[in-house]
């Protein structure tokens, strides 16, 4: 997958796999693409849905070899967990440009860089209030902190040794990337002690 210029960064796209992990070659399990990923790709496409009318179709799931974060323009949550966890949403400029020029299009303003990134920061808003309903029934319930913070992708850094898990979306209006920044091994830990705690 490859974008040119403010596209998404050009990526080695390994579908459900995490060749940076101890084991070369572990895979994404059945549980987190059912029951974090899932959920997370039904709030974004629905969100999309609502605030412009665009269907978002899944173009690529996978696992970063080198985590960073795609695209321009990142909205970024910190995750409530003991390992610096986040969830960032990945805007090329152009396709964010676009949304923002589809949501505004009832209203008789200039689209600049403010007001994009105030857009992105809804849209990443509205697809993490929906993942966080959607996740109160899973075994990842996961806490966001608000607000988001609307960066340069550029000025973000992961914290090393965390695991990069990918959605790339793709619509009438360009493609973006939604991201978590997480530890699996830790995550399958908590919904571990949260299971045996249950029963």
């Amino acid at each position: 997958m490859s974008g040119g210029a403010g596209g998404l960064q050009d990526e080695e796209v390994r579908l459900e796999r995490c060749n940076h992990l101890p084991g070369a070659g572990q895979s994404i399990s059945s549980e987190i693409r059912a029951n974090l990923l899932e959920p997370l790709i039904a709030a974004a496409r629905a969100a999309l849905g609502e605030m412009t009318g665009a269907q978002a179709d899944v173009q690529a799931i996978y696992c970063q070899a080198t985590p960073h974060v795609l695209g321009d323009i990142a909205a970024v949550f910190t995750i409530a967990s003991e390992t610096s966890d986040f969830l960032v949403f990945g805007f090329p400029k152009q396709t964010a440009a676009a949304l923002t020029s589809r949501i505004m299009s009832a209203v008789n303003t200039d689209v600049d860089e403010n007001l994009i990134r105030d857009c992105v920061g809804e849209i990443a808003n509205v697809v993490t209030g929906q993942t966080k309903a959607l996740l109160a029934e899973s075994p990842y319930q996961l806490g966001f902190v608000m607000p988001q913070t609307v960066v340069n992708s550029a000025d973000f850094r992961p914290q090393t040794g965390q695991d990069g898990l990918v959605v790339v979306f793709g619509s009438e209006y360009g493609e973006f990337a939604v991201q978590l920044f997480v530890e699996l091994r830790a995550l399958e830990a908590s919904r571990s002690g949260k299971q045996n705690s249950s029963q």
